[in-house]
C-alpha cells in the first residue's frame, strides 16, 4: 500500500531511482520497496497522461481503479 510517507520519500530522491537505491538512507530504503517506488513512478506517468489529455478512456479508468487500489489514505490520493 503507497502511504503519504511513501510519497514523501519518493519526493525527497527527487524520484531519482539510482540516487535513492545507491545513496538512499537505510531507514528510507526499508520504508519503501523497489516495487512500490516502481508503482508510484507508473501511477505518476499515468497520472501525467490523463492530466494532460493524451490517455485512452480505457488508460484513465485504469489509473482511477489502481489509485483506489494501491494508495492508503484520501491524503496520499492528493
Amino acid at each position: 500500500m503507497i502511504t503519504v510517507k511513501k510519497l514523501n520519500i519518493f519526493e525527497k530522491y527527487y524520484g531519482n531511482e539510482d540516487g535513492f537505491f545507491r545513496f538512499g538512507k537505510k531507514k528510507d530504503q526499508d520504508a519503501l520497496t523497489e516495487e512500490e517506488w516502481y508503482e508510484i513512478e507508473e501511477l505518476l506517468r499515468q497520472v501525467y497522461l490523463v492530466h494532460n489529455d493524451l490517455a485512452s478512456k480505457e488508460l484513465e479508468a485504469k489509473l482511477n481503479e489502481n489509485l483506489n487500489q494501491k494508495i492508503g489514505s484520501k491524503e496520499a490520493k492528493q
